[in-house]
């Protein structure tokens, strides 16, 4: 609970002083000038993201429903914002995907190769989105490339006959108990699905789909605040708002996700007022998928309550 307080009260620190000198009257005109039609196409390519981060997750595990990881997905979605950081989505989808697993460990590596998978696809676009990018500063540039050569130097490091025989086999084989065994069947199921090269291109190109349907929201949106900039210079944007929410001291990104808008804007040129704008309007359609996955977790909490009088009833 402090935590939770903590993270609250730092998302309203950093929203306080960015708010602090931008006039809120060209918050609201900026926000208005949003069309219908727009916002609706924004939020179908929104909700169309998160069906491709579905079929992302169905490569990593093909043994399960499609329906099935559709349906934890707006669910993970739903606790990343409503608990204190992005990470805490993941965290629910590989606890609920492991419930129904018989093979301990495997489908929680997988959530983890799905997450690095998504990660890999970000930095890789933006890398490459970044050297044909003027604004992009040099440092920045640098971020995206070395981000995009660490995953894959890490992977290879990982997925190696030498990692599984030295670290997994050697080390982890003397760790006793319930936790100790559970990392060791986590290593080895991680160590597996490292070993599927179809599977991993397949996962990438789906990753890369994903952060273009990202992107193509930032475009659209943008275009109706009068931003003109190149699709490579809106990738840098998305990626770079995108690995700041990443941190895990606000609560559902609220404060780091305006501060990487007007950040990153400014390189372009664009006034904190308008950043703002695009911000809060992003926020507003991210919400949609968390009430999607919201209403879906109500609905089977309230479904299991059913269930379980008719149990007992049964059972007498």
């Amino acid at each position: 609970m402090k935590k939770l307080l903590l993270k609250l009260a730092v998302s309203c620190v950093l929203l306080s002083l960015l708010l602090w000198r931008v006039p809120l009257g060209e918050i609201g005109t900026h926000l208005r000038s949003f069309g219908p039609i727009t916002l609706l196409l924004v939020l179908v390519l929104s909700l169309g993201c998160w069906v491709v981060a579905a079929v992302r997750l169905w490569c990593v595990l093909p043994e399960y429903r499609y329906r099935n990881l559709l349906h934890v997905t707006f669910v993970a979605r739903f606790y990343a914002t409503v608990l204190p950081g992005q990470i805490a989505g993941d965290v629910v989808k590989a606890y609920r995907l492991g419930r129904q697993s018989s093979r301990t460990g495997h489908a929680e590596a997988a959530t983890l190769v799905d997450r690095g998978l998504g990660l890999f696809a970000l930095f890789l676009i933006s890398a490459i989105a970044s050297l044909y990018s003027t604004g992009v500063p040099l440092p920045l540039r640098l971020f995206f490339i070395v981000g995009a050569i660490g995953i894959v130097v890490g992977g290879m490091a990982v997925s190696s006959r030498l990692f599984r025989t030295e670290v997994v086999e050697r080390l982890l084989s003397r760790r006793s108990g319930r936790i100790g065994a559970f990392v060791r069947d986590f290593s080895f199921a991680f160590h597996d699905h490292l070993r599927r090269p179809a599977m991993l291109i397949i996962a990438v190109l789906l990753g890369l789909v994903f952060h273009a349907g990202c992107v193509a929201m930032q475009v659209l949106l943008g275009n109706k605040l009068g931003m003109r900039l190149q699709w490579t210079d809106w990738t840098v944007v998305y990626a770079g708002v995108s690995l700041l929410m990443l941190l895990p001291i606000s609560v559902a990104g609220l404060g780091l996700r305006e501060g990487g808008y007007v950040g990153l804007l400014a390189l372009f040129g664009y006034k904190a007022s308008t950043a703002l704008s695009l911000s809060f309007a992003m926020f507003g359609i991210s919400l949609v998928a968390t009430l999607v996955g919201g209403a879906l977790e109500l609905f089977t909490v309230l479904h299991r309550s059913d269930a379980m009088p008719r149990n007992r009833k049964s059972c007498n």
